[in-house]
C-alpha cells in the first residue's frame, strides 16, 4: 500500500473551506444586491447604504411584508376584517406590480413605492387566508401553496425583467464576457486547489 499518496482528511477540509470562501467572495458583490454590476442595473434596480448595494425589490418589498403582516394584528385590522376583506385590499395593493409591467417603474421613487405596496398586498393576502374559519394546518397550506405560486410568477418576471436587459447588451447575455458579471466565472485552476 503506498501511504505517501493518501490524502490527510484535514487537507480535505481546508481545501472545502478555501473553496466555500472562494465562491463567497465571488458572489459577495450581488449577494444583496442581486443583479449585474453594469450601468443597465446600476440606479434603478438597486440603492446603496454606505458602500453596500441593495435590490430594491427585495430590500423593500419583504421588510414591507413582514412589518404589515406584524403591525395589522397590534391595530386591530385582523379582528374587524373579513377574509374577504383582506382579500379585495391584497388584490388592490398587488395590482400595483402592473405599474412594472407598463413601464411605469422607470424612475426609482416609483419602484420603490411599488414595491412596498405589493409587500402590503403581500401581507394581506398571508391575513386573508390565515383569518379564513379553517383548520390551522389548511390555512398553512393554503398559505405555502399561494405564496409558492405567487412567488413563482414575481421571480418569474424577474428573470425575464433582467434576461430582457441582458440580451438587448452588447454582450448579448454572455455573462463570461460581460463586465457586470465576468468575475463569477474563474479558471478551474483557481477553484482546483487538490493538485
Amino acid at each position: 500500500m503506498d501511504f505517501e499518496n493518501i490524502k490527510n482528511p484535514q487537507d480535505s477540509k481546508e481545501t472545502f473551506r478555501q473553496r466555500i470562501k472562494l465562491s463567497y467572495n465571488k458572489i459577495k458583490p450581488i449577494l444583496l444586491r442581486h443583479h449585474p454590476l453594469c450601468e443597465e442595473f446600476a440606479d434603478d434596480h438597486t440603492f446603496k447604504i454606505k458602500s453596500v448595494d441593495f435590490c430594491i425589490g427585495c430590500f423593500i418589498g419583504y421588510p414591507a411584508a413582514i412589518i404589515t403582516i406584524i403591525v395589522l394584528p397590534l391595530i386591530g385590522l385582523t379582528v374587524i376584517l373579513s377574509p374577504r376583506d383582506f382579500l379585495i385590499f391584497s388584490i388592490l395593493f398587488l395590482s400595483t406590480f402592473l405599474f412594472s409591467v407598463f413601464g411605469l417603474t422607470e424612475r426609482k421613487s416609483i419602484k420603490i413605492l411599488s414595491k412596498i405596496t405589493i409587500g402590503i398586498g403581500a401581507a394581506f393576502l398571508f391575513w386573508s387566508i390565515f383569518t379564513l374559519p379553517n383548520d390551522f394546518l389548511v390555512n398553512f397550506l393554503t398559505f405555502c401553496l399561494t405564496f409558492f405560486v405567487l412567488l413563482l410568477f414575481l421571480n418569474g418576471y424577474h428573470t425575464y425583467g433582467v434576461l430582457k436587459i441582458c440580451k438587448n447588451c452588447k454582450f448579448e447575455a454572455d455573462w463570461r464576457r460581460c463586465p457586470g458579471m465576468n468575475f463569477l466565472f474563474v479558471s478551474k485552476d483557481i477553484i482546483n486547489t487538490d493538485s
